[in-house]
């Protein structure tokens, strides 16, 4: 209703012919009871496996979109209408769909940014939603939305634009909304998800020309590595050994 672009709805294949993505109809799937999470099907013997092992009655289907800008917009619609939001753009994820390990802050407003502050306020939305686009060739695909903040928010509190005071204002555990001045230099870094990633087989799927920013990243980033930390670092020494 609202003109957005979302990728194609195939229908499930009888054979592999090109690069899809199934995602669950439901959270949980009551004909087993099991949870499902996206699947990406790139090739033969992905698709072979797919049929295998999923119930292809429990998916949609749709096309694969490859290249381009993999963004996050975050929000929290306040009970008093207040808005509060980040754009957050991927720079590396770890393989098949799975957790990112490094992000930045969009420095740009991206005018699709806009249009979901407006479509959720004018729903009557409050909350945290998540929601992934891929921008390809200028145009904003709609991934999904999730009702939730995003993985890596570690990073909203490093730009010290924490959104966990809006959500706790709102519900009256303290009495201040965040401070909207952002430090658009913050970056969100796992280095512990990348060496485990390696460690197991598994590549990174890097958002990126600049290849190095992500196998040796600078001190800028490496600064805000999520466990080497004061109160973490046992964590970060131990997925680092």
């Amino acid at each position: 209703r609202h003109e957005l672009l979302i990728p194609m709805e195939t229908g499930y294949p009888k054979e592999f012919r090109e690069r899809f993505v199934a995602k669950p109809l439901k959270y949980r799937y009551s004909g087993d009871g099991k949870v499902y999470t996206p699947v990406l099907v790139r090739n033969a013997v992905e698709y072979e496996h797919f049929r295998k092992i999923y119930p292809s009655e429990a998916f949609y289907y749709q096309e694969y979109l490859e290249g381009g800008d993999s963004i996050y917009l975050l929000y929290y619609f306040g009970k008093d209408g207040s808005v509060f939001n980040l754009t957050q753009r991927n720079l590396a994820q770890l393989d098949n769909g799975g957790s990112m390990v490094l992000s930045g802050l969009c420095k740009e407003k991206l005018p699709i940014a806009e249009v979901f502050s407006d479509l959720m306020s004018g729903l009557g939305f409050t909350g945290f939603i998540m929601i992934e686009i891929r921008i390809i060739e200028d145009r904003c695909y709609v991934i999904e939305a999730n009702p939730r903040f995003w993985g890596p928010a570690q990073l909203f509190v490093d730009a010290g634009y924490n959104l966990f005071e809006a959500f706790l204002s709102d519900w009256g555990f303290i009495n201040k909304y965040p401070d909207r001045t952002v430090d658009s230099d913050a970056f969100y870094y796992w280095s512990g998800g990348i060496i485990q990633e390696k460690a197991r087989g598994g590549k990174v799927e890097v958002y990126t020309d600049d290849r190095a920013i992500v196998d040796d990243p600078p001190e800028d980033i490496r600064k805000y590595d999520l466990y080497k930390r004061d109160d973490t670092i046992r964590i970060w020494r131990s997925e680092s050994a």
